[in-house]
C-alpha cells in the first residue's frame, strides 16, 4: 500500500515491466522506495480506490489507475500491452466494484440487525 487517507481513499502501486510474461514486477520496499524508483525501461502504476459519501447509506466508490512510463521504451511497450489488456482490465475493475458494493450492503444489513 502506498497511501491511505482514513476510510476515504487507499492507493497501491506496482513497478516494473508489467507487460512481461512474469509481469516483470520490481519489489519496492515502501512508498518512499516506490517514489524514488526510476529504472529506465520500467513503469510505475498506481491504482486507487476512493469513497465519497453522497448521503447516509449511499457511498460512491471510484477507482483510478495512473501509469508513469519512465522512458520512451517503456512507453512503447506499455502502450501495446495496455491496448491488449484494457478490455479485461475494465471487466476486472467492474467486478471489484460490484464485490465492494455487495460487501458494503452485507455490512449494512448486519449492522441494521444489531440495532
Amino acid at each position: 500500500m502506498l497511501q491511505r487517507n482514513g476510510d476515504v481513499e487507499v492507493a497501491y502501486g506496482l513497478a516494473g515491466k508489467l507487460w512481461k510474461a512474469d509481469y516483470g514486477q520490481v519489489v519496492v520496499a515502501d512508498d518512499e522506495a516506490f517514489e524514488l524508483f526510476n529504472e529506465p525501461g520500467n513503469v510505475k502504476l498506481v491504482i486507487s480506490f476512493s469513497c465519497q459519501l453522497l448521503r447516509p447509506g449511499l457511498t460512491r466508490v471510484t477507482t483510478q489507475t495512473r501509469v508513469h512510463c519512465l522512458d520512451a521504451d517503456a512507453l512503447r511497450s506499455f502502450t501495446s500491452y495496455w491496448y491488449l489488456i484494457r478490455p479485461v482490465s475494465g471487466l476486472i475493475r467492474r467486478r471489484m466494484l460490484r464485490a465492494i458494493a455487495r460487501r458494503c450492503a452485507a455490512g449494512a444489513l448486519k449492522k441494521s440487525e444489531h440495532e
